[in-house]
C-alpha cells in the first residue's frame, strides 16, 4: 500500500499494544528502558510486557526477561529498543525475523556508515520503524505511554488535540496555554520509516482527536504531507503549524536578488497559505490556537480580521503598534459601523482597536452596544475584550471588569465569536476562566488571541486545484531537452537562458550581440537611445559592477560604452571571461517590475513578483505564491505589490495600466519554476518593463541560475 495508509495497521498496533517488549531495560542501573518499563507498569498496562536482555537471568522491575526476540513466547506489537546506535540494526533483524510489526527506537549517535545501514535494511524489512532520536509515543486517551522519560508527560490529562512533533523537547512546551489537553503526543525524530503524514492520515480517523498541532523541522514528502492534510479536512479536524528552522537564503551571499529577498521559509508560508493552514511562530502561539480548537463551545468565524475593543487610549495604540508588527489581521468598519460607534462614543475619534474609555459622555451600556455593533459588520470575524485578567489581580479588579465581561457574555449567547484578551502574556486568572466560561476563551497577550481566532477562522477554504496547464507549454519531450539547460551549477549562458525562456513564451526585448567594438556596423537599423550590457557568466549582477550604460544615442556612444564596460569589469572582477555585449533599445514610459522564481528539489517552486529596477533588493516589495498559478491569482499579487499599485493608477501617479500581459508572463513563469524546480536554483526577470498603459512587457534582463543535476541525496538527520 502507499499512500498516507501504508502503515495504518501498524500505527494502530502502537496505540493500542496487546503485547509490548522493552530492549534495553537494565537490572543493574536506570536505563531509558527501565523509564519505559516503569511507565507502562504505573499505568497498570493490561497487555503482556516482556524484557529482552541477553544476560538477564530475572525479573526486572517484575517484568519477565528473555535473552533474545527469538525466545519470546508470543510476537510482540510493538518493541521499544532503546539501546545504544551500534546495536540497534542487529536487534530490529532480531524483531523483524519473529514478525514484530513495529518498533520505537529512541536512540541517537549513529555514524554515516550505520545510518547507511539501517537505511538499507528498512528498506527491505517488513518491520516498520519509528525514530530514532525521539522521546516516543504517548496515547494519553488510553492512559498507555510508550514513553522514555519517567513520569514526563505521562501523568497530564487526556484532551482532544494531537501533537506530532520532530522535535522531542517541543512536547514540553505545548501546556503552555492553560487547559489545553492532548489525546496523543508523537514525537517522530528522525523520521526513517514512520513519519508525520502517516501519523496525520491516522489521526483523520481518531475519533479521540479533534485538532492536530504540527512542529515541523522539515516536509521530505511534500505530496504525501498534501494528501494527509486532506484527509483532515474532510474529516474537519483543523491543523496548526510551528516551522522550526526557519532560515533566510539571504543570510549567505546570494546569486541571485530573488535568494536574498525571498527567505526559504517562503516555501512553507506558500504551502500552508495555499492548503489554508495557520502558522504559529512560537510553542505559546501554537498552544493557544489548540486551546481553542479542541473546545467545540467556541464559535468559528467566518473570517480572521478582528477588533480589539479596551478601555485605555494607551493601550489602543500599543496594540496597534503590536497589530503592525505582528502582522494582526485588524478589520476595517464599514461606513455604517462607524457611523453607529461613533454615536455611541460622542467625540471619539473610532479606529481599530476601540478606545471604549475614550469618551466621557458615553452611556453605561457603552460595551454592551460596541459589541453588538461590531459583531453586526460582515468585514468584523470576531471581538477580542482586553481585560486585566492576569492571575494576580485582586477581588476589586475583577469587579471591576464586571461590565465587559458581561457585555461579552451577551454577546457569546448569541453565537458570534468573542475572546477575551490579557495585556500580558504571563497568566490567566482562573476565576476569570469560571465566569466567562467554556465558550469565551481568556487568552495570554494580543498575538496568541489573534493565532486562536485564525486558527479557528482557517482549515475550512475550499480544497486548491491545480490551475490548467496552458497549452504552448513545453511537450514531456522537450522538457527533457530543456531539462539538461541546468546540469551545471551556476548561471546558465545567455543563449541557454534564451532558448528557455522562449519555450515558455517569455520573449526578451529585441537585442544584438557585439563581440567587440569593432562590430558596432551591425546595429544598422537599432533604434536609439540604447542600453548596452556585458555578457559574461562570471558578472550576474552587472548594474553593481558598472557592466550597463544607459542612454547611449549613437555608434561612437556604443564604442565608448562597450570600452569603459570592459574596463569597469576587469577592475572590480578581472578574471571574468567576456563572451560579448549586448545592446537593447531603451524603452520610455514604462514601469521597471521584478520577476523571480526559486526552485526547491523537495517543495516545489514558488514565483515572486514586484517592484523592479537596480533597487530592488532596498525596495524590499515583494509578493509570492507557490507555483504553479493562473490568471487570477497573478493578477492578485501584482496588486498586492507596491509596483502594482502603481500600475493601477495610485493616486493618478501615472496612467493604470493593463495588466494582462504581465499576469500572462507571471502565470509563464510560475510554470517554468514548477516544471524544473528540481534543478533551478533562482532566476531574476529584472527588470521587466510594463509600457504605461497598454502593458506590454519586455524582458529587459535575465539570470537563470542552475542547482545542477541532482545527486542522490540521503534524508537529513
Amino acid at each position: 500500500m502507499s499512500g498516507p495508509d501504508r502503515y495504518r495497521s501498524q500505527i494502530s498496533a502502537l496505540f493500542d499494544p496487546k503485547r509490548i517488549v522493552v530492549l534495553g531495560a537494565s537490572a543493574t542501573r536506570v536505563s531509558d528502558g527501565n523509564n519505559a518499563v516503569t511507565n507502562l507498569v504505573r499505568h497498570g498496562h493490561k497487555g503482556k510486557l516482556s524484557i529482552v536482555h541477553p544476560k538477564a537471568t530475572a525479573p526486572i522491575q517484575g517484568v519477565p526477561t528473555y535473552r533474545s526476540a527469538a525466545e519470546l513466547p508470543e510476537r510482540p506489537d510493538v518493541a521499544l529498543v532503546s539501546i545504544p546506535a551500534s546495536g540497534v540494526l542487529d536487534a530490529l533483524r532480531d524483531l523483524d525475523a519473529i514478525g514484530c510489526p513495529v518498533a520505537v527506537v529512541p536512540s541517537a549517535g549513529f555514524s554515516t556508515t550505520q545510518k547507511a545501514e539501517l537505511r538499507a535494511f528498512l528498506r527491505e524489512a517488513d518491520i516498520v520503524f519509528h525514530g530514532p532520536n525521539n522521546m516516543g509515543v504517548l496515547n494519553l486517551t488510553a492512559n498507555l505511554p510508550l514513553w522514555f522519560y519517567d513520569g514526563m508527560l505521562t501523568e497530564d490529562p487526556a484532551g482532544t488535540a494531537a501533537l506530532i512533533t520532530q522535535s522531542g523537547s517541543a512536547s514540553f512546551s505545548m501546556r503552555a496555554a492553560e487547559g489545553t489537553g492532548y489525546s496523543k503526543v508523537i514525537t517522530t525524530g528522525n523520521e526513517y520509516g514512520l513519519a508525520t503524514p502517516d501519523y496525520m492520515a491516522w489521526l483523520a480517523g481518531d475519533p479521540d482527536t479533534n485538532a492536530v498541532g504540527l512542529v515541523l523541522e522539515s516536509i521530505r514528502d511534500v505530496p504525501m504531507f498534501i494528501a494527509a492534510l486532506k484527509r483532515l479536512r474532510e474529516a474537519d479536524k483543523p491543523v496548526v503549524v510551528m516551522k522550526v528552522g526557519r532560515t533566510a537564503s539571504g543570510s549567505r551571499l546570494a546569486a541571485a536578488h530573488t535568494e536574498a529577498i525571498v527567505s526559504r521559509d517562503e516555501f512553507y508560508a506558500n504551502l500552508f497559505s495555499k492548503y489554508d493552514v495557520p502558522m504559529a511562530r512560537d510553542y505559546d502561539e501554537l498552544a493557544s490556537a489548540l486551546s481553542v480548537l479542541t473546545r467545540r463551545s467556541v464559535p468559528r468565524p467566518k473570517r480572521k480580521d478582528l477588533v480589539f475593543v479596551t478601555d485605555s487610549g494607551g493601550q489602543a495604540a500599543l496594540i496597534a503598534d503590536i497589530a503592525q508588527r505582528q502582522e494582526i489581521p485588524l478589520a476595517t468598519y464599514s461606513a455604517e459601523t462607524r457611523a453607529k460607534l461613533e454615536a455611541v462614543f460622542p467625540g471619539l475619534e473610532v479606529n481599530n482597536p476601540l478606545d471604549a474609555g475614550g469618551s466621557p459622555t458615553a452611556p453605561d451600556d457603552h460595551y454592551s452596544q460596541a459589541l453588538r455593533i461590531l459583531s453586526q459588520d460582515p468585514a468584523v470575524g470576531a471581538v477580542a475584550v482586553v481585560i486585566e485578567g492576569q492571575a494576580q489581580v485582586a477581588p476589586i479588579e475583577f469587579e471591576y471588569s464586571s461590565p465587559p465581561r458581561n457585555a461579552m457574555k451577551e454577546l457569546a449567547a448569541t453565537g458570534f465569536p468573542v475572546f477575551g484578551a490579557t495585556s500580558s502574556t504571563v497568566s490567566t486568572s482562573e476565576a476569570f476562566r469560571a465566569d466567562l466560561g467554556p465558550g469565551i476563551p481568556l487568552m495570554r497577550g494580543y498575538r496568541n488571541t489573534a493565532i486562536a481566532v485564525e486558527a479557528l477562522a482557517m482549515n475550512r477554504a475550499p480544497w486548491p486545484t491545480a490551475p490548467e496547464r496552458p497549452a504552448h507549454l513545453p511537450a514531456p519531450d522537450e522538457l527533457e531537452r530543456l531539462a539538461k539547460l541546468f546540469d551545471a551549477p551556476g548561471p546558465i549562458s545567455a543563449d541557454a537562458a534564451a532558448r528557455l525562456l522562449s519555450a515558455y513564451g517569455l520573449e526578451g526585448i529585441r537585442s544584438a550581440t557585439l563581440r567587440d567594438h569593432d562590430d558596432v556596423g551591425a546595429l544598422h537599423g537599432m533604434r536609439y537611445p540604447v542600453v548596452v550590457k556585458v555578457l559574461s557568466r562570471d558578472v550576474p549582477h552587472r548594474a553593481d559592477v558598472g557592466a550597463v550604460v544607459v542612454g547611449v544615442d549613437d555608434e561612437d556612444g556604443v564604442r565608448a560604452a562597450i570600452e569603459q564596460i570592459r574596463a569597469n569589469v576587469a577592475a572590480t572582477i578581472s578574471a571574468a571571461v567576456i563572451d560579448g555585449f549586448e545592446v537593447q533599445p531603451q524603452v520610455t514610459e514604462a514601469t521597471e517590475i521584478a520577476v523571480g522564481a526559486i526552485g526547491d528539489r523537495a517543495l516545489g517552486g514558488i514565483v515572486t513578483v514586484g517592484s523592479g529596477g537596480a533597487l530592488v533588493e532596498l525596495y524590499d516589495d515583494v509578493a509570492t505564491a507557490a507555483a504553479p498559478i493562473d490568471a487570477d491569482q497573478a493578477k492578485s499579487l501584482i496588486a498586492s505589490t507596491i509596483g502594482g499599485k502603481l500600475l493601477a493608477g495610485y493616486r493618478r501617479l501615472q496612467p493604470a495600466t493593463d495588466l494582462d500581459a504581465l499576469a500572462t508572463l507571471l502565470v509563464n513563469v510560475s510554470w517554468l519554476v514548477h516544471d524544473h524546480h528540481a534543478r533551478l536554483a533562482a532566476m531574476d526577470l529584472n527588470p521587466v518593463l510594463v509600457e504605461t498603459t497598454s502593458g506590454r512587457t519586455s524582458i529587459v534582463d535575465s539570470l537563470i541560475i542552475a542547482a545542477g543535476a541532482h545527486p542522490t541525496a540521503a534524508a537529513d538527520d
